[in-house]
């Protein structure tokens, strides 16, 4: 049954147009911070190097393992178990200012009045294969949460559908409005305004021009898939 499911899905759509849902957001918090990134498949080398990518967490683990816990524990506090067993933790960043010297030749240049935040932490949410959403969690030095959650508390939270997978979000999208092929996008988001969780499937748009140009896009409800949502968007483009 699994080979199976992986084929149909490779049948359904391509890997290429899977989207990442969501948003780290580090850009308003560590962007312009000396920052090292770390994670449990990170570079085991001890030259820490200052492109971002990750390094092994387990050379510091006795100093942010701990402050992981604590914020594991506070993400649990607001959105609830359920939520969280669908947390897949990434990376972290952590900002050294003592280290400003060695991020001189990196772009973009420090500012550390731009430097909004300690740590930040990575996550992703798994609501079902192949597909994730971005979360991303700023702390300060005292360990308090600076940014805002981009995922609903528990008393909000409504148990995602496991049963809906990428195919029958396809097909659902194809049965709503026939005019949604050749398919863009497939990515899973939140909307902040009515705290739920959706499946967002966007039209490609072939005969692209300069100026507006207007596309299909369906949003259907990761909870309760008979509640399906189809309207146009438009993108300006220039060349």
């Amino acid at each position: 049954m699994s080979s199976f499911s992986c084929n149909a899905q490779e049948k359904c759509i391509d890997n290429e147009n899977i989207g990442l849902g969501g948003d780290f957001n580090s850009i308003d918090y560590t962007f312009r911070c000396p920052t090292y990134n770390f994670s449990f498949t990170g570079d085991k080398s001890k030259e820490w190097n200052i492109l971002n990518n990750p390094i092994d967490i387990n050379q510091i683990a006795d100093k942010v393992l701990p402050i992981k816990t604590r914020l594991e524990n506070k993400i649990k506090e607001y959105a609830g178990e359920k939520l969280f067993s669908k947390l897949e933790f990434y990376s972290v960043q952590i900002s050294y200012p003592d280290s400003i010297q060695k991020f001189k030749t990196r772009g973009p240049s420090v500012d550390m009045e731009k430097c909004n935040a300690k740590y930040f932490f990575d996550y992703y949410f798994i609501p079902t294969d192949s597909i994730k959403y971005c979360v991303g969690i700023a702390l300060d030095e005292n360990e308090n949460i600076v940014s805002e959650f981009n995922f609903p508390s528990k008393s909000d939270y409504k148990i995602i559908d496991d049963n809906l997978d990428l195919c029958e979000v396809i097909e659902i999208a194809k049965e709503t409005n026939n005019e949604i092929e050749p398919i863009d996008k497939v990515s899973f988001e939140f909307d902040p305004k009515n705290k739920v969780f959706y499946w967002s499937i966007t039209q490609k748009i072939i005969d692209m021009k300069e100026g507006e140009n207007e596309y299909n896009a369906i949003a259907i409800d990761a909870a309760d898939k008979t509640k399906v949502i189809s309207f146009k968007r438009k993108t300006f483009i220039q060349y």
